[in-house]
């Protein structure tokens, strides 16, 4: 009897531990795809997918192909034509932030932009970055980290023919 009692116990337990795990497995589910359902709200009021989220327009085609934690941010400074009348050079201190996070120690250092085109064209793209931000805020999406131009003046000189150990 002693025995069987101690497998029914044993049983019982395990049911309930795997019934816990069932309810968080279902709980991550349900959160992905809420998680899911607000990107897409957020695309679709971006017009990178048509109404009701099921196709990818031209925008979204051209978002498809950039590559970087602040792609979306990249993409619509694109189309609004942040990065126009740029050189190489003022581009690559541009687009330096998506590409390059400083480490933490290094965050308290004051950075700038190389010159007066590129200081106008990035705080162009920090409105853009606002603007996003209050939209993924506003569908309580994770908003994208700031803007750490930490690179843009290597980046500056490595594009106008400096080595990047200068």
């Amino acid at each position: 009897r002693e025995s069987h009692a101690r497998f029914a116990e044993r049983a019982m337990r395990l049911r309930r531990r795997s019934e816990r795990e069932l309810t968080k497995a279902r709980a991550k589910a349900t959160s992905i795809a809420t998680q899911f359902e607000r990107i897409v709200l957020v695309l679709e009021a971006l017009g990178y997918l048509g109404t009701g989220g099921d196709t990818v327009t031209d925008a979204g085609r051209m978002l498809l192909g950039i590559y970087s934690e602040l792609d979306l941010v990249t993409a619509e400074a694109l189309r609004r034509g942040v990065f126009d009348g740029l050189d190489c050079p003022q581009l690559a201190a541009v687009l330096s932030p998506s590409g390059h996070e400083s480490r933490p120690g290094d965050r308290g250092h004051l950075h700038r932009m190389p010159d007066g085109k590129s200081e106008a064209a990035e705080s162009q793209l920090r409105a853009v970055r606002a603007e996003i931000g209050l939209l993924e805020r506003d569908h309580r999406i994770e908003r994208p980290r700031d803007l750490d131009i930490g690179f843009a003046e290597a980046s500056y000189a490595w594009a106008a023919g400096a080595g990047l150990d200068t």
